[in-house]
């Protein structure tokens, strides 16, 4: 028989090494004199500064989140499983005794082994059979049981009920020797159980109680592993479960499911945690992708176990995704507002996912909007108040120039978007006074055109509509002057001078109503401009050319005379 090495979890009696005693007792020894020595060494320090430049650190808080990290970290290493627990077997009180005993019987035929390597051995076995002694010594002699070879002679006898429980206990001693149990070993077992209820009463009722206890056991481990497998459990569950089959020395597939599942889980959450940490940074090129991170958070929840983080993780996810809708919304959007731009310019920084393309989408977006907002300024009249109280007169805009501005503009909700649409408001809604008033002809009166007028001095955008009102004004101020001038028998000079006025104005209506602006009083002025020149002629041919020139140098001369006359006075 192999030699097998010694284990530390043998060791319950408290025994100590002969030089941890020695250890022990020089401690021991010395404990009173080292507290005399080491006392100047915890002398109170006097410091120089007074008490009120001494900080007082205050204690140390515990926060529930902090100790649910702590306690998950705790349950996320990797702890060897316990072997021996010395409690549980000092339970058991003079029958461990007795089970150790029956070990040390059996050492016989261990030839190599120390009375050490057999206690531990012998303690093993009863923490794989749950700290029942009868369990565990039925194992233990198992395990230096030898089955000798049956005869031919043997197996053509008839079989008797001792015969039957002879090959039934031969049958179980061969399941209680194996080092570990397979799922042909677990059926072997079963049978053999089911084989003992059916005859109870000429079986051993020991070794009967000890293969059942062990049946249902691994049945019971078997089922629990079902409902965690079904179910989402904690990772403290499934390690229990590990170790319980670790314990039992069991190779069955739901051991290997449930060590898979906490392979996964720890390699899938050590890699999320590493590209959660690598994407703190601020660098945008460091960052994981939101495909990835979503890839690595579901891995982690795939083999669905609870963990503290799971809540900050989906709430992480859920923000990426979110801020992803988000810029792809804004960026398929024409018209987007700056502000919110910056905000989720600010949201990317702050969420540990690259969004590098989208942030450069977005600069070419911002900076057609600025580009955008500089023009619009530029055309915008200074709104700033003057210090001087006669300034000129503000410089208008141009209509067109400011709807292809309002048209074209990448962004929205900001002042200078506000403004201009105010404007184009306003100046729509005097324009379609204007067109009323143009329109009502002589039913509008020339007080209303002129208030139009003022109202539009208010407006600074350069429009149409004004020329033509100025022109509507002009026009009905022309008439009365030259209704005046003709009555009064101006000279032919100044009635030329009033139908060359006439003429300006008409090119200044609107197209539509020139043709038709023809008022009564220039037809009269023509008419007696026709009639003046008639005259005129009629006269030279008369006096002829020479007295006709001298009539007009001295009419010239005293037309002169009386105006030289009126400036005097």
């Amino acid at each position: 028989m192999s030699r097998r090495g010694a284990s530390t979890a043998g060791d319950t009696g408290g025994d100590q090494s002969p030089r941890e005693r020695s250890n022990s007792t020089s401690s021991a020894g010395t404990s009173t004199g080292a507290a005399t020595t080491a006392s100047p060494q915890f002398a109170t320090l006097h410091s120089r500064v007074g008490k009120r430049y001494q900080a007082a650190i205050p204690e140390i808080l515990t926060s529930a989140a902090d100790a649910g990290e702590l306690l998950y970290k705790q349950q996320a290493l990797q702890s060897p499983r316990p072997r021996f627990s010395p409690n549980r077997a000092q339970e058991l009180g003079p029958e461990l005794e007795k089970y150790l005993k029956l070990a040390r019987s059996l050492r016989d035929g261990a030839t190599f082994d120390t009375q050490e390597q057999v206690e531990t051995l012998a303690l093993q076995h009863l923490h794989r059979f749950d700290y029942n002694p009868t369990d565990a010594a039925c194992s233990l002699y198992a395990r230096h049981s030898i089955e000798l070879p049956t005869s031919a002679g043997e197996h053509q006898t008839k079989s008797t009920s001792a015969e039957e429980t002879k090959k039934w206990i031969l049958a179980f001693y061969r399941c209680m020797r194996r080092t570990n149990v397979d799922a042909q070993g677990l059926e072997q077992m079963r049978v053999l159980h089911e084989k003992a209820q059916g005859s109870a009463e000429t079986m051993p009722p020991t070794e009967t109680g000890v293969l059942a206890r062990l049946v249902r056991r691994i049945t019971k481990w078997r089922e629990q592993c079902g409902t965690a497998q079904r179910e989402k459990v904690e990772r403290a569950r499934l390690l229990q479960l590990l170790h319980q089959a670790e314990d039992m020395e069991v190779i069955l597939p739901e051991k290997e499911a449930i060590a898979y599942r906490i392979r996964a889980f720890d390699s899938a959450l050590t890699q999320l945690k590493e590209a959660l940490e690598r994407s703190s940074k601020r660098h945008q090129n460091k960052k994981v992708g939101l495909s990835e991170l979503d890839a690595l958070f579901e891995a982690v929840m795939a083999p669905r176990l609870v963990f503290p983080e799971e809540g900050s993780f989906r709430a992480t996810v859920d923000e990426a995704k979110d801020l992803k809708h988000t810029i792809e919304k804004m960026l398929t959007e024409e018209k987007v507002s700056l502000p919110v731009m910056r905000d989720v310019l600010a949201k990317i920084e702050l969420v540990p996912v690259n969004f590098e393309q989208e942030v450069d989408q977005f600069q070419k977006k911002m900076l057609n909007a600025q580009t955008w907002l500089a023009k619009a300024r530029k055309c915008m009249p200074n709104r700033r108040a003057t210090r001087r109280a006669g300034g000129a007169d503000p410089k208008k805009m141009d209509l067109k120039a400011i709807r292809a501005l309002v048209e074209d503009a990448p962004c929205e909700n900001s002042t200078e978007m506000f403004e201009m649409q105010d404007l184009l408001d306003c100046a729509d809604e005097w324009a379609a006074k204007v067109k009323e008033a143009i329109e009502g002809g002589a039913d509008v009166q020339l007080e209303r055109l002129k208030d139009l007028l003022d109202e539009a001095k208010d407006i600074p955008v350069v429009m149409d509509e004004q020329k033509y009102l100025e022109a509507e004004i002009a026009a009905r101020e022309w008439c009365t002057t030259a209704a005046l001038k003709l009555a009064s028998r101006k000279s032919i000079e100044e009635m030329e001078e009033l139908l060359s006025k006439a003429k300006e104005i008409r090119e200044r209506i609107h197209p539509k109503k020139q043709s038709r602006w023809k008022p009564q009083v220039e037809r009269d002025i023509n008419a007696s401009m026709d009639q003046a020149r008639k005259w005129v002629n009629e006269l030279r041919d008369h006096l002829g050319f020479t007295a006709f020139d001298k009539m007009n140098h001295r009419l010239g001369d005293c037309r002169r005379y009386e105006q030289n006359d009126l400036h005097r006075h």
